[in-house]
């Protein structure tokens, strides 16, 4: 990663986090329009569409990716954070970890109004 001295140590988990807040926006974008559109066709209420559980999984992700950068800027080039981070395993492992939280909050989301759908919530 920075072995060659280019980039600070955890400059490429910075950028890979900085581009995944920008999928995360245009999905968040998508699955709101896709919920909206949906809801004006049925009776069932906007926070109860099945998209704003991606939404709010996607936001999600989103904001654990910016909480990423800042802990990257706030530790500085010579913070253990970023030394730690810089490993070619740690990075994947935090990136993964960081996209797998949109499915899994999607998931709960959608499961908690199934849940509350059924006793009437």
């Amino acid at each position: 990663m920075s072995d060659i001295g280019l980039f600070p140590p955890g400059a490429a988990v910075w950028i890979y986090s900085l581009l995944w807040c920008g999928i995360c926006l245009l999905a968040l974008a998508i699955f709101l329009l896709v919920a909206w559109l949906r809801t004006r066709k049925g009776v069932r209420g906007f926070t109860r569409d099945r998209f704003i559980g991606y939404a709010m999984g996607v936001w999600a992700s989103g904001m654990v990716a910016a909480a990423s950068m800042l802990v990257i800027n706030w530790s500085g080039s010579l913070g253990a954070f970023s030394h730690w981070i810089d490993g070619l395993m740690t990075t994947v492992v935090w990136m993964v970890a960081t996209a797998l939280v949109a499915p899994m909050v999607g998931y709960g989301w959608n499961r908690a109004l199934r849940q509350g759908h059924r006793t009437g919530a």
